[in-house]
């Protein structure tokens, strides 16, 4: 499995917090507040995987979730007017262990050739848009 290309200090830059690390640097967990909504990122690098989900006021269920299989890395985008993080050439999936289900690896680009890009932006509000 392949490691996944990132930059937690991207993260930390764009998103205004600090993760909460699990043990070993297993898991990174992000949390983002901006008006009524609270969006939850988090990275297991080792499984090259993040899972998105956004919440309403305070709702303990997300109103919004995927994971995204990220086959080529995750680089911090500034632009003149906007920054965001791009999650490069991925699968999206509805859960983080939506892999496992497969008969394929959907991290090998060769037998797995279609993927899209994710751009998530937080300033000056939460979104997240997808390009093919």
């Amino acid at each position: 499995m392949n490691t996944l290309e990132w930059d937690e200090t991207d993260f930390v830059w764009l998103l205004e917090a600090i993760p909460h690390v699990e043990d070993y640097d297993t898991e990174y967990k992000f949390e983002v507040f901006k008006g009524n909504l609270k969006l939850a990122v988090t990275v297991w690098q080792y499984e090259s995987t993040v899972s998105i989900e956004l919440y309403e006021d305070a709702a303990t269920d997300p109103t919004v979730a995927f994971a995204l299989i990220v086959r080529e890395g995750i680089r911090l985008i500034k632009e003149k007017k906007q920054e965001y993080l791009h999650f490069r050439n991925c699968f999206l999936a509805p859960t983080r262990f939506s892999y496992i289900d497969y008969e394929v690896d959907l991290r090998d680009v060769e037998k797995v050739p279609f993927g899209f890009d994710v751009h998530l932006f937080v300033k000056p509000a939460i979104q997240i848009k997808f390009w093919s």
